[in-house]
């Protein structure tokens, strides 16, 4: 009988010896950081096939279940493309991918189902780069968890950028962690891009539910979204730095269903696409500057054909603690009982062009600094230019009243009244026409948030 067993265990290694070759001869991944070694490397796992040409491997296939980690060090130089469908058990606790060198990964298919091609289904997350100067790239396709972090990043340099078709979310009904998080400190510069038609989306979370969180800069731009639908609390880009500054241009949308869809350090700049949510308070404004991040100078701009809207009952579309400045073809309106743009510290807010609009509350409340309108239209509902409840507020703001171009309307719907300061006089005077028309010396159209129109073909 053991000589039987011997035979047997003899022959059954024999068989067996092959594949613990392969394991042995498989690169450790602190050396797999080559094309052809990562190749390598992914190649010995079931479902997955990897190609190496020159420095880029290209990855596809498709496995689920997975319960480890996959550790890649990327060599810098290198990228991974990566199109294979790669999903994690629910059990799965760890990051379903980790990279350690800084290389680029990029993630390079069309999503096609409900998950992406990398969806870690456990509270692990699902990207986890740890590199000095990593870059996570997510073109063409996609990248979900659900109870972590779908690209947590922690090196110095590091950054991440969701372009072309690339979409970044989570699925969670309860996930608080961020979607994308810089979590370094000292990752302080432009660290998370999302352009052309990417998107990064807090889908179901509730709770904080942050899209973009980073001690860094984040720049919008293109056709791009960024959305959370968390609570009050959540934050569709979180900038947390000091000197964090967050940029929004091209068409692209920036939104909060019920939190803040930008809160920064440091300043907000808004030159094209949309900024807004639907809060309701003062404490959840569409954009939000923090003077207690450590910073000391903080400013928003909007500019070009940049809007900021607050659509919520008694939600403020911008609030900080430093100068506001309005120019250009420039919207920022509330839509409802709420601040169109409201100072909380020494601010000063300058309108010298564009639209500033409220309804039934201040469109401008500049606690203690000055406003200047020096062009463009300002308007609320009210009795009066200043004043509690009225167009701006405190009176003590707006000393020399509107100078250059620039008009400032208050309206009393109910008495069929309204007040008005026009800074030149030779220009048509405010009158009210059939339509409940307003004739002022730039183009404008309100009719959505107050009933007006106004109509300046005739103005040079």
């Amino acid at each position: 009988m053991m000589a039987v067993n011997n035979t047997i265990m003899k022959k059954l290694w024999l068989a067996l010896l092959p594949i613990f070759m392969i394991c042995l001869t498989i690169p450790n991944p602190a050396q797999a950081n080559d094309a052809s070694g990562l190749a390598l490397q992914i190649n010995a796992i079931p479902g997955l096939s990897a190609a190496a040409s020159g420095s880029e491997v290209i990855v596809t296939g498709a496995v689920a279940g997975i319960t480890q980690t996959l550790e890649l060090n990327i060599n810098s130089g290198v990228t991974v493309k990566w199109g294979a469908a790669y999903y994690s058990s629910t059990a799965m606790v760890a990051p379903l991918i980790t990279l350690t060198g800084d290389g680029v990964f990029e993630v390079v298919q069309t999503t096609v189902g409900r998950f992406p091609e990398l969806t870690n289904r456990g509270s692990g997350a699902t990207i986890y780069a740890t590199g000095t100067n990593a870059s996570v790239i997510v073109s063409t396709g996609g990248v979900a968890a659900f109870g972590g972090n779908a690209i947590l990043v922690t090196g110095q340099n590091a950054t991440v950028t969701v372009r072309g078709t690339g979409r970044v979310f989570n699925e969670s009904t309860t996930n608080v962690r961020p979607v994308i998080r810089m979590d370094n400190q000292s990752n302080n510069g432009l660290n998370v891009v999302v352009t052309d038609y990417g998107s990064v989306t807090v889908a179901l979370g509730s709770g904080r539910g942050y899209a973009i969180e980073t001690y860094g800069n984040v720049e919008v731009s293109g056709n791009a979204d960024v959305q959370t639908r968390g609570d009050s609390y959540g934050r569709a880009i979180n900038a947390i730095g000091p000197n964090s500054v967050v940029t929004v241009s091209g068409n692209s949308t920036v939104r909060a269903e019920n939190g803040i869809a930008i809160d920064a350090g440091r300043s907000v700049t808004v030159s094209g696409g949309i900024v807004y949510n639907s809060g309701i308070s003062d404490s959840y404004p569409a954009i939000l500057i923090e003077s207690g991040r450590g910073g000391t100078v903080f400013y928003v701009t909007i500019s070009g054909t940049g809007q900021v809207e607050a659509r919520g009952s008694g939600g403020t579309a911008i609030k900080s603690p430093g100068d506001v400045e309005v120019r250009g073809n420039a919207r920022v309106s509330a839509t409802t009982d709420g601040y169109a743009i409201h100072t909380t510290g020494a601010g000063n807010v300058t309108v010298s062009g564009g639209w500033v609009t409220a309804t039934n509350s201040n469109a401008i409340r500049a606690t203690n600094g000055t406003v200047t309108v020096n062009g463009g239209f300002v308007f609320a509902y009210g009795n009066a230019i200043t004043g509690t409840g009225n167009v701006i507020h405190p009176a003590s703001s707006f000393p020399s009243g509107a100078t250059g171009t620039g008009v400032v309307v208050a309206w009393n719907a109910n008495a069929n009244r309204r007040e008005y300061t026009e800074a030149t006089p030779t220009l048509p005077s405010l009158r009210l026409l059939p339509r409940l028309g307003v004739e002022a010396p730039q183009d404008m159209e309100l009719t959505t948030q107050t009933g007006l129109t106004a109509d300046f073909s005739h103005c040079q």
